[in-house]
């Protein structure tokens, strides 16, 4: 664990935040999810061959960061991804919902870019893990942060 806490040391130097605003509202995202870098070098350790010799490369381009294990099954490394986005995805919505009393699908749509069938699911995921109260029901519905997910513990 000390070596991934390393490297997530190195990782940090090179994820630099950006100001999101939406509306009258402004926060700041970095360009890699802290949480989301440290699983995907977890699972690059854990998933890869460790049958044949090789490292686990961590590459960051102006295009984005790869995590790649050395002899790594492509179907799992997919799999592996799309958990990743889900994260970022969903601290994302939390984080905009920490600085609005309010926010509705279209919001979600526009922070995400996402569709809004795509936004609702992640709204009523949040939802029922008691994150998000939604306010009112139907296509514009609005949902609140329940107070103990306010700002500094999302």
């Amino acid at each position: 664990m000390a070596t991934i806490e390393k490297i997530g040391t190195f990782t940090d130097a090179w994820n630099s935040e950006h100001e999101l605003e939406i509306g009258l509202y402004r926060m700041s995202v970095p360009d890699f999810n802290k949480r989301a870098v440290r699983e995907a070098i977890v699972n690059a350790f854990s998933h890869r061959d460790y049958t044949k010799m090789g490292r686990v490369r961590i590459s960051i381009t102006d295009e984005g960061m790869t995590v790649e294990p050395h002899g790594r099954n492509p179907l799992l490394a997919d799999v592996i991804k799309k958990g990743i986005d889900e994260i970022r995805h969903l601290e994302l919505v939390l984080s905009l919902a920490s600085c609005q009393p309010f926010i509705s699908r279209n919001d979600v749509v526009n922070l995400l870019h996402v569709s809004p069938a795509r936004a609702y699911m992640i709204l009523k995921k949040l939802s029922e893990e008691g994150k998000l109260e939604p306010v009112n029901k139907g296509k514009y519905a609005k949902y609140k942060l329940l107070n103990e997910h306010k700002k500094g513990e999302v």
